[in-house]
C-alpha cells in the first residue's frame, strides 16, 4: 500500500477564552498530533505557541508559510489529527520545565526546545516517548488545557473542501484556586475554587488545510 503525501496547514483558529493565564509573557501552545500517519509511527506532533496577546482569530492570509505549516508527511490510509491547546503561565519556567522532559523521555537534541518554543516538531521516531513528553506538559501547574479538537480522516479521501473544521471542546473544568478569608466570620485563610470553563464547553473553533501532494 502506497501511502499519500499530505500537507496540513493552520487555516484559521479562533480562541474566546484564554483562561486565567493572561499576562504578557504567558503563551497559548497548540499542540498538533497526528494519531498512527504510518506503520511504526505511533504519533508525530507539532508544537506551535503564541503570545497571550495575539489576537485571536488566526487566519491563513496573517500567517506565513513556516508560521501555518503543520505537518508535511506520509500518511497510509486512516488517521487522526489531534489539535490541543494550553495556556502555559510564566513561560521561562516551562521552557525549564520542559527541556528536563526532554531530556528524561527523548534521546534528542534539546536545543529545537530551549531559548523559544515557538515551532517544535516532535519526530515519530521517538514513538511513544512523545506521548509521555506531552501528558507530562498537561499535567504540570503551570498550564491549562482550554481546547481540543479531533479529525479522523483518510489519506486518500480527503475532504472536497480541502479542510477539516471544528469545535474548540474544553477537555476537563478549568479551575482557578486562590486564598481568602471566611466572608461570614473573618477567619482564614480559606481555599476558594472558580471554574472558569467547564468540561465540554466550546471555546471557539479550528480549521485545517489538508491538501494530497501526490
Amino acid at each position: 500500500m502506497n501511502g499519500k503525501i499530505v500537507e496540513i496547514k493552520i487555516a484559521g483558529m479562533a480562541l474566546e477564552n484564554k483562561g486565567s493565564i493572561k499576562g504578557g509573557e504567558d503563551t497559548i501552545m497548540v499542540n498538533h498530533t497526528l494519531v498512527y500517519p504510518g506503520p511504526g509511527k505511533p504519533t508525530v506532533t507539532t508544537v506551535k505557541t503564541y503570545s497571550t496577546s495575539t489576537r485571536f482569530p488566526l487566519d491563513s492570509a496573517d500567517l506565513s508559510y513556516s508560521q501555518s505549516v503543520v505537518f508535511k508527511e506520509q500518511i497510509f490510509g486512516d488517521c487522526q489529527l489531534i489539535v490541543e491547546v494550553l495556556a502555559v503561565d510564566n513561560p521561562s519556567k516551562f521552557e525549564k520545565f520542559v527541556t528536563k522532559v526532554f531530556k528524561s523521555v527523548l534521546t534528542v537534541a534539546v536545543g529545537n526546545v530551549t531559548g523559544g518554543i515557538s515551532n517544535v516538531f516532535l519526530g515519530a521516531a521517538a514513538g511513544t516517548a512523545v506521548d509521555t513528553f506531552m501528558e507530562q506538559i498537561k499535567a504540570d501547574e503551570h498550564t491549562q488545557a482550554i481546547g481540543s479538537a479531533a479529525f479522523d480522516f483518510n489519506a486518500g479521501k480527503l475532504p472536497d473542501s480541502g479542510f477539516l473544521e471544528s469545535a474548540l471542546k474544553v477537555p476537563a473544568d478549568v479551575i482557578i484556586r486562590s486564598f481568602g478569608s471566611d466572608p461570614l466570620d473573618g477567619s482564614g485563610p480559606t481555599m476558594k475554587e472558580e471554574v472558569i470553563l467547564k468540561a465540554g464547553s466550546h471555546n471557539g473553533a479550528v480549521k485545517m488545510a489538508v491538501t494530497a501532494l501526490n
